[in-house]
């Protein structure tokens, strides 16, 4: 015989649609319009957050413009001053390499001018020694005139011999050598007298030589006074030479320090370049983790809700259940009270 048809009451609200699982237990179904309202919902969430990560962008990328066009600024101010130090460096070295031109070339011409006053010298010595030789020269002839003159003086009184020496006269000489006194007497007055003009020339000589010693003091103590001046000239030469020589050294070193600057402006320029990537792939990498971040924060949003709606069905469902199991204990109470009476025997 089969057993009694339930009939199983449902609850007031509506029930929602059930579906097997793998278990073959029903489970809930949801309803089609609060999938259409959770996926209005989510929509317009998500629209939210990409308007908000879009804007968030567009600020990153507006202040990396910022940060780009000031680093652009200082590299162009950098490159500026560079120039500007290269070129008053540059025209700091012509300076110092003209004037240590000017000056070697003073240098040159003082060398010169020594080299003409030693040549001056020696001619100078040249000729003093020559007129030395003609005065000696001179004296001695003068000695020997003298000399001469002082015989002939003498012969008056003594009488020449064969060998050339003098013999006082006597009174033994006979007409013959008066005779000879008289040709001698004729002579000696017929002889001039050189005496004056001896003097004369002797004095000017003396003269000349008094006059040449002078000049020769005198271009003595100029060559002197000369020579020191060019000394002078030649230790202040030398200075300025010693100072040009290191105000060149601090140029070059400075130009050394010019180009050790544009090296390390060329590091630092590299590395503002490498930083400025460093800098936009870290923005990159912080956009997308903050995009991600909000997908997350956005996904589990997504399944809180999900999760308040299921508990909520849940509990729905819970409730439909428990009132489908009392109005199946219900019934199956009165199934047993009707089982309890007894049967009508069937009629024949």
């Amino acid at each position: 015989m089969a057993p009694p048809r339930l009939i199983v009451k449902g609850p007031t609200l509506p029930m929602t649609p059930m579906s097997p699982n793998s278990n073959g237990a029903a489970t809930p179904t949801p309803s089609r319009p609060a999938q259409d309202l959770k996926s209005t919902s989510i929509n317009k969430h998500a629209d939210l957050i990409l308007d908000l990560i879009e804007e968030q962008r567009q600020l990153a990328v507006a202040e990396m413009h910022k940060d780009v066009e000031s680093l652009r600024s200082q590299l162009a101010a950098l490159h500026f001053n560079a120039s500007h130090m290269s070129m008053r460096y540059k025209a700091q070295i012509e300076d110092a390499m003209r004037n240590a031109q000017r000056h070697q070339n003073e240098a040159t011409a003082l060398k010169i001018a020594v080299d003409h006053s030693r040549f001056q010298e020696t001619q100078l010595r040249e000729e003093n020694s020559a007129l030395k030789a003609q005065v000696e020269k001179v004296s001695r002839v003068v000695g020997s005139y003298m000399q001469e003159r002082v015989r002939m003086d003498q012969v008056g009184d003594y009488t020449p011999m064969s060998n050339g020496e003098l013999v006082p006269k006597t009174e033994e000489d006979d007409s013959t050598t008066a005779a000879k006194g008289r040709d001698q007497m004729v002579q000696t007055e017929a002889l001039p007298d050189y005496s004056s003009s001896v003097s004369a020339e002797e004095l000017r000589l003396r003269e000349l030589c008094e006059q040449l010693e002078r000049e020769k003091q005198t271009a003595s103590q100029e060559k002197l006074r000369e020579d020191d001046a060019h000394k002078e000239e030649v230790v202040r030469l030398h200075k300025e030479l010693e100072e040009l020589q290191r105000n060149y050294e601090i140029l070059k070193e400075r130009s050394t320090s010019g180009d050790s600057f544009r090296e390390n402006l060329s590091n630092a320029i590299r590395g503002i370049k490498i930083e400025e990537g460093t800098k936009h792939a870290h923005l990159e990498k912080e956009i997308g983790l903050t995009l991600e971040v909000d997908r997350l924060k956005a996904t589990i949003s997504d399944l809180e809700n999900e999760n308040s709606t299921v508990k909520l069905e849940l509990e729905k469902v819970s409730t439909g259940f428990k009132e489908q199991i009392r109005d199946l204990e219900t019934q199956l109470e009165e199934a047993r009270t009707k089982s309890r009476k007894p049967r009508r025997p069937p009629s024949k």
